[in-house]
């Protein structure tokens, strides 16, 4: 190798080689296609979770109903409660649960499924229990009124006019 000549590759690159075409204007599109991926990406997950929210409190919203279905007879008594657990009461709370369960990351399947068994212990035990307790409040109220007096002892009939005490009355 000739020591005069610079041809060598590290010496062309540095002694003025020509520069290349300008590729920056591929950084900005593969900005922009990134961008636009990540938009469409983050669409796409909020769309689902958009739909689990929904498929959530539908869910919700037909169990509701079914226990509100259930109640209804023993609740009979009570005339206000159709309007305590109208259809919009149950879709406000239908709401409310389904955020939650977004919140957390749960389907109504997963909490069916986690808390079920206590669900279905609260739906057996809680309707005696109110029963049980109505008997008891029922049983209050009737021990603490006062007692009925016995009727009083059937006066005898008026004497006629002029009879003594002594004669009584004759038949």
């Amino acid at each position: 190798m000739d020591p005069d000549n610079q041809d060598t590759p590290e010496a062309g690159d540095q002694a003025g080689a020509a520069p290349g075409p300008d590729l920056s204007h591929l950084i900005d599109e593969a900005d922009a296609l990134e961008g636009t991926q990540a938009a469409a990406a983050a669409e796409k997950a909020a769309a689902a979770v958009a739909d689990l929210t929904a498929a959530n409190r539908q869910a919700l919203r037909d169990a509701l109903g079914m226990a509100r279905m259930i109640a209804a007879p023993a609740m009979a008594f009570w005339p206000d409660f159709g309007t305590c657990w109208s259809d919009r009461q149950l879709d406000a709370i239908s709401d409310a649960g389904a955020a939650v369960m977004a919140r957390h990351d749960l389907t109504f399947g997963e909490l069916a499924a986690q808390y079920g068994p206590y669900i279905a212990l609260a739906g057996a035990t809680l309707p005696p229990g109110l029963a049980t307790y109505a008997a008891i409040k029922a049983r209050r109220a009737e021990l603490s009124r006062p007692a009925p007096r016995p009727p009083a002892p059937p006066s005898p009939p008026p004497m006629p006019a002029g009879a003594t005490p002594q004669e009584g009355t004759r038949l």
